[in-house]
């Protein structure tokens, strides 16, 4: 299990994990005893990330164990259930395999659909984070400069990138 206390630390660790054949999104599973072991190292804020495909008795489940919630922002899905847990929700956009990937102008109105979703979440829940990626290169046209035009045209403070991947 995890512990009651953990310690104080000066700085905060983050992971999020998630169900991988649940949510179609990337994910880390943590064992109980590596979760063990960095809770005794310093203290770590441990999110869930919860997609369309996560049940409410999964999140059930899982909630005593998670610090915040991390929602993969499919537009449409319907994620109220999670305001009864107070818990911080950080929203995730969603990427390439659902067809979306905000590189690539030719995905410009899918990428706005999902955006306009994530920041209607973002401000349901006050999350101060919007996370997205900026995907692969699906062609010559995807460009990390398209990306850079799409995030400053709809810029929003709260947008973060978590990671570029090597193909962009």
């Amino acid at each position: 299990g995890l512990p009651d206390q953990p310690r104080r630390a000066s700085h905060y660790s983050l992971i999020t994990f998630g169900n991988n054949v649940n949510n179609g999104c990337d994910g880390l599973i943590l064992t109980a005893n590596f979760i063990n072991y960095h809770f005794s190292l310093r203290r770590m804020r441990v999110g869930v990330k919860i997609g369309p495909m996560n049940s409410e008795e999964y999140v059930d489940e899982i909630n005593p164990h998670a610090d915040f919630f991390e929602v993969y922002a499919l537009p449409g899905y319907d994620c109220d259930f999670l305001l009864k847990y107070k818990k911080p929700v950080v929203i995730h956009l969603p990427h390439f395999r659902q067809k979306y990937n905000l590189c690539n102008p030719a995905r410009k109105e899918h990428n706005l659909e999902a955006l306009r979703w994530a920041v209607k979440l973002a401000d349901k829940f006050r999350s101060n984070k919007i996370i997205f990626h900026a995907d692969v290169k699906e062609d010559e046209n995807c460009t990390l400069g398209n990306l850079n035009s799409f995030v400053k045209e709809n810029f929003d403070p709260r947008l973060m990138i978590e990671n570029v991947p090597p193909s962009s």
